[in-house]
Parts: C-alpha cells; sequence; structure tokens
C-alpha cells in the first residue's frame, strides 16, 4: 500500500543490506511527506500494516480490508 499510495518504495538505500537495515528500524518515511493529499485516516492505515510489531498490525487480511471498507462509506 505505500508504494501504490506514494510512488515509491519505504526503503531506499544503496545496497540490499541498507535496506534490510531500514526494515529492521522500522521508521519509513511518512506516506504523507511523499503525497500530501494522502488523507491522515489512510496514512494511519498504511503504517499500521507496515508495524515492526505483530501484535500492533492488522490481526488479518479480513479487518485490513473491513477497516479500508469503511474508508469509502
Amino acid at each position: 500500500m505505500y508504494e501504490l499510495f506514494t510512488g515509491t518504495t519505504p526503503y531506499v538505500g544503496n545496497d540490499p543490506i541498507e535496506i534490510a537495515l531500514q526494515h529492521v528500524e522500522g521508521k519509513p518515511k511518512p506516506p504523507r511527506e511523499l503525497a500530501p493529499d494522502l488523507p491522515p485516516v489512510l496514512e494511519a492505515i498504511i503504517l499500521k500494516a507496515m508495524s515492526l510489531q505483530p501484535d500492533d498490525r492488522f490481526q488479518s487480511m479480513d479487518t485490513l480490508r473491513e477497516t479500508l471498507a469503511a474508508l469509502a462509506v
């Protein structure tokens, strides 16, 4: 979702190790910095889906789908 809405990957580097370290740190550039028109609620959903801690992420794709569907109402 990050790449879909921002047009770039969340982690960019000169080599795979640099990118892997960014994954471990889990601090992507906030999506709205790259796509200012992105609604804050959608940014929050994207960042929740990317959370480092499994318990902080959506616990199922159904939950993510339902959360996204609620935005369309």
